[in-house]
């Protein structure tokens, strides 16, 4: 289909709704959870393939507005998808990097509690930092 910038353009121009629970510009679709976005986009699915196709006819508007609804759909789902995922790792590689430092920490006061008596306390009487 169209480029993403003339899918939104086509649409905001156009001013396409989507019926789910009310009428839905393209703005408040990126406010929706990816299973209501993945709901309406079935409904919107379902509705072109009830669509009557004729060869010689021009097609209907609503059947071209409503591949422009589905088009949109799978964008907005698309880029929700992706963020969702960039979100999953962001938050495994921050545990991974918090469960490094607890192991460095701990490896430090190992290291520490393994030191001789004598060399604890000239570390005492140098007010030595760690």
């Amino acid at each position: 289909m169209e480029d993403t910038n003339n899918l939104f353009l086509t649409a905001t121009r156009k001013k396409l709704r989507w019926q789910f629970q009310g009428l839905l510009s393209v703005e408040d679709l990126w406010d929706l959870s990816l299973t209501a976005l993945n709901k309406i986009a079935v409904a919107v699915h379902q509705n072109l393939q009830k669509s009557s196709i004729s060869f010689i006819d021009e097609v209907p508007t609503e059947t071209t507005d409503d591949t422009l609804r589905l088009e949109i759909l799978k964008k907005i789902i698309e880029v929700k998808k992706a963020e969702k995922a960039a979100k999953e790792t962001a938050a495994q590689v921050r545990a991974n990097q918090q469960r490094i430092r607890e192991i460095l920490a701990q490896r430090a006061q190992d290291k520490l509690a393994n030191l001789s008596d004598e060399d604890l306390q000239k570390m005492l009487e140098e007010g030595s930092v760690l």
